[in-house]
């Protein structure tokens, strides 16, 4: 069923975004049994314009509401559904605008296979975007997510390029959220820093980025207690 922009934002106010996103689910499986270019082209578009406004409807998960009875809050879902769109602007919506507020758990992996097919001079922007907007609950996420993306075996300048940028973030967090933990947040939710540092260190010696490295390894050693 063909719907225009108006309906799906009418279908959306009257049955939210879990019901919306079941019918995206729907619609993504109808298109991997629909015959025919025309056919399946009129269907990816539905799935793309209805997946937009599911983004824009999604709702702020940074306090722990991915633990509601929403579908989609868990992002693990919507990120098997992108795959199969390969759409840059909504990957670009996942980085920029899910990512950022819903912390649920994810696997860091399928968001790599997901950006890579794009390219990564296309996604970079939109990654470097999530990674400034890191938040306590997201360290150790984004810090797997840059590990993932450092080590994978291929030689591409545009990764490496893009994984600077992150690491350089990455790092600037650290100090960031090292300063505020005279109030006790590194402990809400609790971070396991070991882990953390173990990942970034590995990624910035894969990348051979030394002057991140020897920043963040001075940071770690002139606070000992941290």
């Amino acid at each position: 069923m063909l719907w225009s922009k108006d309906r799906h934002f009418q279908f959306l106010y009257e049955a939210g975004v879990t019901d919306t996103a079941a019918t995206l689910v729907e619609m993504v499986v109808g298109l991997k049994k629909t015959n025919g270019q025309c056919e399946k082209n009129a269907a990816r578009q539905q799935c793309v314009a209805l997946t937009d406004q599911i983004v824009e409807f999604w709702p702020d998960c940074s306090s722990g509401c991915h633990r509601s009875r929403s579908k989609f809050s868990d992002c693990q879902r919507f990120i098997s559904l992108l795959k199969i769109l390969k759409a840059l602007s909504l990957t670009r919506a996942l980085l920029t605008q899910v990512l950022p507020k819903d912390h649920s758990p994810i696997s860091e992996t399928d968001v790599v296979a997901l950006c890579k097919p794009i390219g990564w001079t296309d996604v970079g922007d939109g990654l470097v975007e999530l990674f400034e907007q890191t938040q306590e609950d997201t360290l150790e996420r984004n810090a797997n997510l840059l590990e993932a993306i450092c080590v994978l075996k291929e030689s591409d300048e545009d990764r490496l390029s893009v994984c600077v940028k992150l690491a350089q973030e990455m790092v600037g967090a650290v100090k960031r959220f090292d300063t505020k933990r005279g109030t006790n947040r590194w402990d809400k939710p609790k971070v396991n820093r070991v882990k953390l540092l173990d990942n970034l260190c590995k990624s910035l010696f894969v990348l051979g980025d030394h002057d991140s490295l020897d920043t963040l390894v001075n940071h770690v050693t002139s606070k000992p207690k941290k």
